[in-house]
């Protein structure tokens, strides 16, 4: 539902169309309280992108962006699990394949195609979904992983969908929007 469309809503008008919503979603609505009306209320301020409000029966409600999305809390069940990336192999990952071969010299680098420093990586690489706070290392400085999904508008809902290429505990690639510079 559109946050910016429920914001011109009249505010005593706002619980009868949250429960409505709620409703819609096949959820009961009679554990909701005024408490949780005025969380989802809250969402709809400016600025509010990424906020979460739990809701009973295992409903969350998520601002992403100008859009308010129900989905039922699942407890991450949509990150998928981490793997080792192995030499040789071709390793899938959701959506997203990985092979792992050691060349006498590297091309250019792509999102595609990538070619890293050997002597910089600790071995086995590591395939991982997105946590919070995790970093990557761009022209020598850490930058918050989050803050590249935010300016590609990624979803919250679809980052935990989003593969890390960890060596030891740095990331070395963010699948499909980012690689960092110091493996390169």
């Amino acid at each position: 539902v559109s946050a910016i469309d429920m914001a011109t809503q009249p505010a005593a008008l706002l619980p009868y169309l949250w429960a409505l919503l709620i409703k819609n979603t096949g959820t009961a609505t009679k554990d909701l309280g005024a408490i949780h009306y005025q969380r989802l209320t809250e969402l709809l301020e400016k600025n509010k992108s990424g906020k979460m409000v739990t809701l009973p029966g295992g409903m969350v409600a998520c601002r992403e962006f100008d859009q308010i999305i129900f989905t039922h809390d699942d407890k991450g069940s949509n990150a998928l699990s981490p793997v080792a990336l192995k030499e040789g192999v071709l390793t899938s990952w959701g959506d997203y394949q990985f092979y792992l071969e050691r060349v006498a010299k590297g091309g250019d680098n792509t999102l595609e195609e990538l070619f890293l420093d050997g002597a910089r990586l600790k071995l086995p690489l590591t395939i991982r979904s997105f946590k919070d706070g995790d970093k990557v290392s761009s022209a020598g400085k850490e930058k918050k992983i989050k803050r590249y999904f935010n300016k590609l508008r990624i979803r919250l809902s679809s980052r935990k969908k989003v593969p890390l290429v960890l060596s030891g505990c740095q990331v070395v690639l963010i699948g499909g929007v980012k690689f960092s510079d110091d493996f390169v």
